[in-house]
Parts: C-alpha cells; sequence; structure tokens
C-alpha cells in the first residue's frame, strides 16, 4: 500500500445485485489496475445482515 493506492475489505451483502462504477474526470486516459473479489451467498445467509451503501470521491488528482 501507498499513497496512490485504495484498499478495501467489507463483507457487503447486496440483495440482488451489485453494481461498481469507475469515471475518469481528466482529460487524459488513465489505467486503473485492481481486482474484485466475491463469494456467492444463499439468501438464507444474508437475510439477517444490514445493507450499506458506499460512495467514494477524490476530488485531488494524482
Amino acid at each position: 500500500m501507498n499513497k496512490h493506492e485504495m484498499y478495501t475489505y467489507w463483507y457487503m451483502p447486496f440483495t440482488e445485485v451489485a453494481r461498481i462504477e469507475i469515471e475518469n474526470d481528466g482529460a487524459e486516459a488513465c489505467e486503473t489496475p485492481g481486482d474484485i473479489r466475491y463469494t456467492l451467498s444463499t439468501k438464507s445467509d444474508t437475510d439477517e445482515l444490514l445493507r450499506i451503501q458506499e460512495n467514494w470521491y477524490c476530488d485531488d488528482l494524482i
């Protein structure tokens, strides 16, 4: 991990679907290396878990 990386590791029980968007507001194209890992759960596994919504914004250009 360094000042140019962001790391999150949360158990996120989505009810039906999940969507991840990465948007480039800059004038130049850039690469966004990374990976997404997931485990499928049954409805009974997630019925009693809380739901969250996460938004992350960065105003500083790297």
